[in-house]
């Protein structure tokens, strides 16, 4: 196969402790995210480039052939019912968030149960990302505990986060968009080092979404916004997260398929995963949600089940048209 760049290195420093992310080819994530960061970035010395050698030898390897008429379609009649629980999964106390003398979250105080789908709405700007960010160690927090399943991960580096079995699906898909639909999906599955497991992950992948294993072999920058999407999806699940995050999933989607997208997020909460959902298309997330939380200018301003902010006036003013 001939040989190509598959990713940048960059370095982020933290008490001379050094973390690297792979982060797609032009991105300009770190760019963004440099002011954030605890020590000047003018210690690093220089940063190697990963090519496709120094990845493990499956990334380097065509897709395998899988025939996508064998692949079935997964509905939501074949899935186990639901199991919520009264256990926080995510706890968050107190969350305060600062850009500069500005504060983009104002104290705020939510959590979501195991099994659960909860969603903030919020219009542009509320501080829906802001917080999300924030909670997976991406932004500074300027105040405010962050709990995962009772450990306090508020200090934790976003990497480690990962781990623990939290993972983001992040606003604008953020895929690596000239790597293949496959070798994305094994970036999710960078911390796995069993082939046989990934290479059976892919397949469950696969058959969650159909159009994925038609398009395994192309660049992931060519294909459509749906099909984006699902990659995004496809490789956090790769990690087998136990709290799917998801930033604005329905972004620059055409109504039919933003449909579909929240009849995957349905799919993948009946089968066992939580969810914490941040979302402006309110009427389709509140739908599909046991509990929302509406974020105004850093606050929440209104919690209760998606049933009842959904017939709510204020929220049907503010969100659903009337």
């Amino acid at each position: 196969m001939k040989e190509r760049k598959i990713v940048e290195l960059k370095l982020i420093s933290t008490d001379k402790k050094y973390t690297f992310l792979a982060v797609p080819v032009n991105s300009n994530f770190v760019e963004k995210e440099k002011e954030n960061l605890d020590t000047p970035l003018n210690e690093i010395q220089s940063v190697p480039e990963i090519i496709s050698q120094d990845v493990p030898e499956i990334a380097s390897q065509d897709a395998p052939e899988i025939d996508s008429q064998d692949v079935p379609e997964v509905s939501l009649q074949d899935a186990p019912e639901r199991v919520t629980s009264e256990q926080e999964i995510l706890k968050v106390e107190g969350l305060e968030v600062n850009y500069g003398v500005i504060r983009a979250i104002k104290g705020i105080d939510f959590h979501v149960n195991e099994g659960e789908i909860v969603t903030l709405i919020g219009a542009n700007g509320a501080g829906k990302t802001t917080t999300m960010q924030s909670i997976v160690g991406l932004i500074p927090k300027a105040a405010g505990k962050v709990a995962f399943e009772g450990t306090d991960i508020t200090k934790t580096p976003c990497h480690k986060i990962a781990h623990l079995g939290m993972t983001q699906v992040p606003e604008g898909r953020r895929i690596f968009q000239e790597l293949t639909v496959y070798e994305n999906l094994l970036m999710g599955a960078y911390s796995n080092k069993d082939k046989a497991s990934i290479k059976a992950d892919i397949e469950e992948i696969y058959v969650r979404f159909p159009r994925l294993a038609e398009r395994k072999n192309q660049i992931a920058g060519t294909l459509s916004g749906g099909e984006q999407q699902m990659l995004a999806m496809g490789r956090a699940l790769m990690g087998h997260p136990r709290l799917l995050m998801l930033d604005e999933p329905s972004m620059g989607l055409s109504p039919l398929l933003v449909d579909q997208v929240f009849e995957i997020i349905k799919d993948i909460n009946k089968g066992g995963t939580t969810v914490l959902l941040v979302e402006q298309n309110a009427g389709k997330s509140l739908a599909i949600s046991d509990r929302a939380y509406v974020l105004e200018n850093g606050e929440i301003v209104l919690t209760g089940t998606g049933k009842e902010l959904s017939e709510s006036e204020m929220v049907r003013k503010a969100y659903l048209g009337g």
